[in-house]
């Protein structure tokens, strides 16, 4: 289904534009010659860019090219015509190669230019003919910052040969002889379903897979025993014509290249996301950098009923989630739904998102990137899986994995107190929590009505913490980072102890700042009040609660704070203003 809607896509976007067996590539060098095929130089076509690290490094020009097939290894098997490096196109060793094969390689490219300028009798192809006969008068002019691994291709004249239709054709159908082989093989295509001459390997690559080979990836290959069957090989074991192969990988690239299209998350996956019409709605942007005014439009349209015609929206709509392992596309996952279901479903994740900061002010949405974050140390520990697991969610409106909740509890646990509630990670617990329930504005905020004894512990144990901070100022270690384990997974055994410590930093208090003592001996007494007894234990669910208790609690002291210094302020301009009259 994924390779057949695909297939359909590049017949839509009529991908007959880029010409068959042609892939974008980038180019570094042309080798400029003239009508008779003598060199003129070479012209670059790399600038310098800067690095996020502030090193400088070489970037290309993409250029539409002729692409050659490939074996297991992922290397040419083939060379491509009127490109490639500069061991096939001017013979010269790479030295970063165990092996050298510069001579076969430039062979075999000098044998392709040589039959496509017998074939077409073109006087561009003869002059490229004429340079590759003796090309030392490059070899003794290359510039000094040539490099092996750059890809070259030429120019005769004005004319760029690689762009010549005639050109394009002759590739077309030279590539896809070489890709059907000599003993032809005809099976049923898996896609288009008509029997034709598959292929072994696929004829193009598939790039910018994360966890992939650079030089590119296929969604079909079997190059071990184990996954072969049937005594087929490579790509016949799911057969598919060079048609249907160059299509949807054409597809494919098309998608991953768009930024409207795709979601790529550091290494670990990318979406593809695309409808039978073009549209401008994009879930992409969405998950990757939502605008605060968007979402609140798209919210407002689906839970007004606003539009009504767009949210019964019909059209097809598809996404598929693909990581690399080596030189193989793993498909991770493939919806088929509605772009109607698709933004009622997005809606409704981003009203989960809801959520005040820790300073109290509303919390603006998050990108899926920094929701998954919010269950490891580092990025780099991210798993493909999380990503999935929350886009899926946000598509089709499935509930949100309890290990999310797990994974995210336990980064609460081991982090110090300062860093074990980045809004992050108290939006992505409270999505988790709220998944279920359909009230409205449901732990938006500090909720006083709440009599949950898991959520009035945590905001018990907010409270105690500032009690402790008012009293001895900043500590090096809080009761949060010696107790909070243990306050949010067995309440009873530790709330005793730590109620009667209070004590001590009350009195402080009440000598020192009567004031504090006054409005935090109120708020342990209002809560306290609440809870009958303390839980002995409190399951996964619970300890969810607890953890947007104290969250919801400490926001909303840092907001009655900042309150409190404003109007202090005001007052104080107002006294100094009636002074001054």
């Amino acid at each position: 289904m994924l390779l057949e809607k695909l297939r359909e896509y590049a017949a839509r976007r009529h991908q007959e534009a880029q010409p068959p067996m042609y892939e974008q590539k980038t180019v570094h060098w042309l080798i400029e010659l003239d009508t008779q095929g003598r060199f003129a130089g070479f012209t670059p076509l790399t600038e310098a860019v800067s690095t996020k690290r502030g090193t400088r490094e070489r970037k290309g020009r993409k250029w539409v090219v002729p692409t050659a097939g490939r074996h297991a290894g992922g290397a040419y098997k083939w060379p491509c015509l009127l490109v490639g490096s500069s061991e096939f196109v001017l013979g010269i060793r790479n030295p970063t190669k165990k092996q050298d094969h510069s001579q076969e390689a430039h062979t075999g490219f000098v044998d392709e230019v040589r039959a496509c300028a017998e074939e077409l009798d073109h006087p561009v192809m003869r002059a490229v003919f004429e340079f590759l006969h003796n090309p030392s008068v490059a070899l003794s002019k290359l510039p000094p910052d040539f490099a092996h691994g750059d890809v070259i291709t030429f120019r005769v004249g004005d004319t760029i040969p690689v762009d010549l239709p005639e050109v394009q054709n002759y590739w077309g159908e030279r590539a896809r002889e070489k890709h059907i082989g000599e003993e032809v093989i005809r099976m049923q295509c898996v896609v288009c379903g008509e029997t034709k001459p598959v292929c072994e390997r696929l004829p193009t690559a598939i790039k910018g897979i994360p966890g992939g080979q650079t030089s590119g990836t296929a969604v079909i290959s079997a190059n071990k025993a184990a996954y072969e069957s049937y005594g087929l090989e490579a790509s016949l074991i799911a057969p598919i014509c060079v048609d249907c192969a160059e299509a949807f990988t054409n597809a494919l690239n098309t998608l991953i290249a768009g930024e409207d299209t795709s979601l790529k998350i550091g290494n670990s996956a990318a979406y593809v996301f695309w409808t039978e019409e073009e549209r401008r709605f994009s879930p992409a942007r969405f998950f990757s950098e939502p605008d605060p005014d968007e979402v609140r439009a798209l919210i407002h349209s689906v839970y007004t009923g606003k539009d009504r015609s767009k949210l019964i929206d019909p059209e097809p709509f598809f996404a598929a989630a693909l990581s690399g392992s080596g030189g193989r596309a793993v498909v991770r996952d493939w919806i088929d739904t509605s772009v109607g279901h698709v933004k009622r479903n997005l809606a409704h994740y981003f009203k989960l998102h809801r959520l005040i900061d820790a300073w109290g002010n509303e919390g603006r949405p998050l990108g899926v990137y920094s929701l998954a974050a919010a269950t490891v140390r580092d990025m780099k520990d991210l798993q493909a899986n999380t990503v999935k697991a929350i886009v899926r969610s946000g598509l089709t409106g499935t509930l949100l994995p309890s290990y999310l909740l797990s994974q995210a509890l336990k980064r609460v646990c081991v982090e110090s107190s300062d860093r074990k509630f980045p809004h992050n990670r108290a939006v992505l617990i409270k999505m988790i929590i709220a998944q279920n329930s359909n009230v409205e504005g449901y732990m938006e905020q500090l909720d006083s009505q709440n009599q949950d004894p898991a959520y009035l512990c945590g905001r018990l144990f907010a409270v105690l913490e500032q009690i402790q901070r008012a009293a001895l100022g900043d500590v090096g270690s809080t009761i949060v980072d010696r107790f909070y384990g243990t306050a949010s997974s067995a309440p009873a055994s530790v709330f005793g102890n730590l109620l009667r410590g209070s004590q001590s930093h009350l009195g402080k208090l009440r000598k020192g700042k009567p004031a504090s003592y006054h409005a935090l001996q109120q708020r342990l007494e209002t809560i306290s009040g609440s809870l009958a007894a303390f839980p002995r234990t409190l399951k996964m669910q619970d300890q969810g609660l607890f953890s947007l208790g104290y969250y919801h609690q400490r926001a909303e002291d840092r907001a009655a704070a900042r309150a409190r210094k404003e109007a202090a302020a005001t007052r104080a301009s107002e006294g100094k203003s009636n002074s001054e009259e």
